[in-house]
């Protein structure tokens, strides 16, 4: 799914996306768009995911804003998460850090 740059994403598009696909593997959700600034609704989408009918994995694109938005993976059901250290945990870059649920 695409969504215009500078707008969070659609919560009852992703709805009626998902709900139109039996059989989806994952879901991949960028955090927030480094240009814009725009924060994406995870915890909303968390929701929708999780009540998907194929229990899809949830991941979690975090590299611009993990470490600066508090985004609690496991009370939110995320499989796989992933930061890096050049943005928002402001160290010097090279640093790629990946958390993943049993699930995943």
């Amino acid at each position: 799914m695409k969504f215009p740059l500078g707008k969070a994403i659609d919560l009852p598009i992703v709805k009626k996306t998902l709900d139109k696909y039996q059989k989806i593997a994952g879901v991949l959700v960028i955090l927030n768009e480094t240009a814009t600034g725009v924060l994406n609704p995870v915890s909303q989408i968390a929701k929708i995911v999780k009540n998907h009918k194929s229990q899809p994995l949830f991941l979690i694109d975090g590299i611009s804003a993990l470490g600066a938005v508090d985004l609690p993976m496991d009370k939110l059901g995320i499989d796989v998460l992933v930061t890096a250290s050049q943005k928002a945990w402001m160290v010097p870059p090279g640093l790629d850090i990946i958390a993943v649920s049993s699930k995943a």
